[in-house]
């Protein structure tokens, strides 16, 4: 339960060798539980706003890539592309990496640069064959070479 706060837990006070037993013993009073008993609520209502004032996608953020999706979604492609590269310039070994790359693909298929977006279709398939993108890049890809 409680381990993690040692002075809410019963008998915590009595552990510790004091001269003045009778101090202690009033600690443990029932006044004393009930003010402990509100101080822990308050310090859960806090937690518990706090919590709720972070909802939403604004609570991750991932710089570039973050305003690549915002553009993506949007249908603003080019703005995506630049954003997507912007990320990959700054982090090339990122866990995002290769979804943005595999982003940048999609973007330039949405805006009819079929050859471009063929190309970064190979290369997300060549350089991550283990990945599920690697999957969806071929998909893609089958689906251009079909037009």
């Amino acid at each position: 339960g409680l381990s993690y706060l040692p002075w809410l837990r019963p008998g915590f006070f009595l552990d510790i060798p004091h001269p003045d037993r009778k101090l202690l013993l009033k600690l443990r009073s029932d006044s004393n539980v009930k003010f402990r008993n509100i101080i822990l609520l308050l310090i859960c209502s806090a937690v518990i706003v706090s919590c709720a004032r972070n909802k939403g996608p604004e609570r991750f953020y991932f710089g570039n890539y973050s305003e690549a999706e915002k553009h993506f979604n949007k249908g603003e492609y080019k703005d995506a592309i630049v954003k997507y590269q912007a990320y990959l310039d700054e982090n090339p070994e990122g866990n995002l990496a290769v979804i943005s790359q595999y982003y940048i693909g999609k973007s330039h298929a949405a805006l009819g640069n079929n050859d471009e977006a063929k190309a970064i279709y190979r290369q997300v398939i060549n350089a991550h064959p283990d990945l599920v993108w690697a999957k969806f890049a071929q998909t893609q890809l089958q689906e251009l070479e079909k037009k």
